[in-house]
């Protein structure tokens, strides 16, 4: 008798320039999170430079986004990758909110938006 243990797939945790450690999203689909690497002096109060790159191989590059870690929302679509919307502090008082959907090979911005979110949950601030 052969026991085979399969260990589960590795979990990326991010904590840069943020006060949250949660996995990184999974935007294909596959069950396994994506890669996201910082870009080098790109983290500030107000978030980070990510490339993000696929789980499995190949390693394709996805795109870039620009975001906090972990102040993000992922929106599953069928038969593609995932849309994402990822939070930028713009400071004391506002926020932009970006959504980059994946499209012509590479995750490109497809709404931004701005808001203050000392004014409540208003549309497109929550």
């Amino acid at each position: 008798v052969t026991i085979t243990v399969v260990d589960p797939p590795p979990v990326t945790l991010g904590r840069v320039s943020t006060e949250l450690d949660v996995p990184a999203p999974d935007l294909d689909g596959d069950g396994a999170p994506e890669e996201l690497v910082v870009q080098p002096d790109s983290c500030g109060t107000g978030g980070c430079v990510y490339d993000v790159y696929m789980s499995s191989p190949p390693r394709n590059h996805l795109g870039t986004l620009e975001g906090k870690w972990g102040y993000w929302s992922v929106k599953p679509r069928r038969g593609a990758f995932a849309d994402i919307t990822t939070t930028w502090f713009l400071g004391c008082c506002e926020v932009a909110l970006t959504t980059y959907r994946f499209r012509r090979g590479a995750y490109r911005e497809i709404a931004r938006r701005s808001c203050d979110p000392r004014e409540g949950h208003k549309p497109g601030c929550d």
